[in-house]
């Protein structure tokens, strides 16, 4: 799948079973080149569209990174798994053979173990390709190459 603004948006349409709001409609549109918010808030609704754009980021990479504070790391975590219990939950009213409910629910479980949180950003090389973030702020001590991909709020 090609990430852009029209694919994401149907993609998170598919994910969580509502249109994105009009917060995360401007991640999306503003993709490929945004890879998360200007903000360090914790905040579930935008949580939810870096996690769809991991995912989406996941079909062509064996491995994407989300850029998390290591402080953070415990909402982060529980919050991955309440969008997977959602995730989960809407394949079971997926329309048809049982069959394709499952095979959803393997694409969706392939594609969440390709996500790793990580939190040492200092220690990642600039060439790293697959990553998200969320957490993080231009202001925040983080290196200079990830700032310009963070979507102003």
């Amino acid at each position: 799948m090609d990430i852009t603004p029209e694919s994401l948006k149907k993609f998170h349409y598919r994910l969580f079973g509502v249109n994105p709001t009009e917060d995360q409609s401007s991640l999306y549109s503003a993709c490929p080149s945004m890879r998360g918010y200007d903000d360090s808030a914790l905040n579930p609704e935008r949580f939810r569209a870096v996690v769809a754009l991991a995912m989406a980021h996941t079909r062509n990479n064996p491995r994407v990174l989300l850029l998390a504070p290591i402080p953070h790391e415990k909402w982060v975590l529980e919050q991955f798994n309440e969008t997977a219990d959602v995730l989960f939950a809407l394949c079971k009213k997926i329309e048809g053979p049982s069959e394709t409910r499952i095979n959803v629910a393997k694409v969706y479980g392939e594609m969440s173990r390709r996500i790793f949180i990580f939190g040492r950003l200092l220690q990642l090389p600039s060439d790293t390709q697959s990553w998200v973030s969320f957490g993080f702020g231009k202001e925040d001590p983080i290196p200079e190459w990830v700032k310009p991909h963070l979507l102003a709020v």
